[in-house]
């Protein structure tokens, strides 16, 4: 059955796997629940109609739920180069949109597929192999034996690292390249002020790239600027936590809460004068309107003083 242009349903039985580089491919039970609960929404790559490219985690898994067909992307045309090539970065977009959560239960499995690994190190012949070569028991080596570039582990690790220090970054939206974004960007800020920071960030509706870009806003201020908004955000006044993050965002103040109610309250009185029919009462209406409109100009004249 056809998907899409270039997706089709193939038969599991008929995939060729072949020679992979990766040998073993760790557990894949939480792999497998993630796909029986939202769907494969990474068709694997196959080539020649039925060898397989790239996804064999995903065959497998899917294997593991019974399905007897899988969505495919046929790659036919291009060179060996040119699929590892595709193989590499479609690996790494999926890496880079994985959350905290996602993240930290693969490396749960990763550590116990290399725990695994390192007991057959201790009590196995020395493995032969071709590619670069790893010292037996090195990190790289048990890294290759689980299945997982060491290169991958480590991002996996450092996105675990930086969210569990900043936990506003293990909210929703935070995909592992903005936690990876964010953690370097508060490398640019004095260590004792980050947990200000972090407090300053941990409020609802900021989106991952708004927060990077405040972040990067606070890191060029100087210290003296960077205490103020601080010291904002420590208040209880909400209005007044409000133009602390205004301030770090590089945004105009919010206006005063007053004045908001008195401009919606002017509209609202000019519009019962036009709507009045009792009679001589619409002139002092509008006059009422005309004061609630002077008040308002002298809130703004006292904020620009």
């Amino acid at each position: 059955m056809r998907l899409a242009a270039d997706i089709a349903r193939v038969t599991i039985a008929k995939i060729t796997v072949g020679v992979r580089r990766r040998q073993k491919l760790g557990n894949l039970r939480s792999l497998a629940k993630s796909i029986e609960e939202h769907g494969l929404l990474h068709p694997i790559l196959l080539r020649h109609d039925t060898e397989l490219v790239a996804g064999h985690r995903r065959l497998e898994a899917c294997k593991q739920l019974g399905w007897t067909t899988i969505p495919a992307r046929h790659v036919d045309g291009m060179t060996d180069e040119e699929l590892r090539a595709v193989e590499l970065e479609e690996n790494t977009e999926r890496l880079a949109l994985l959350d905290y959560e996602t993240t930290k239960a693969r490396l749960a499995e990763i550590r116990q597929t290399e725990a695994e690994a390192k007991r057959e190190i201790r009590s196995g012949p020395e493995r032969k192999s071709g590619g670069r070569p790893s010292e037996p028991g090195s990190r790289r080596d048990v890294a290759e034996r689980g299945g997982v570039p060491l290169a991958t582990r480590d991002r996996m690790e450092k996105h675990e690292a930086i969210a569990e220090q900043y936990p506003f970054m293990q909210k929703p939206g935070w995909v592992q390249y903005r936690v990876l974004e964010a953690g370097a960007k508060m490398a640019a800020i004095p260590e004792k002020e980050r947990p200000a920071v972090a407090t300053l960030l941990d409020q609802p509706a900021i989106p991952p790239k708004a927060a990077i870009g405040i972040i990067d806003n606070l890191g060029a201020m100087k210290p003296a600027e960077r205490e103020r908004i601080y010291d904002m955000a420590k208040s209880t006044d909400q209005h007044v936590r409000s133009n602390a993050l205004a301030a770090a965002a590089a945004l105009p103040p919010m206006p005063d809460p007053g004045l908001l109610l008195l401009i919606e309250a002017e509209r609202t009185i000019r519009k019962a004068a036009k709507e009045c029919r009792v009679p001589g009462l619409r002139p002092r209406i509008e006059a009422l309107a005309a004061g609630v409109k002077k008040m308002t100009a002298r809130i703004e004249a006292a904020k620009e003083s």
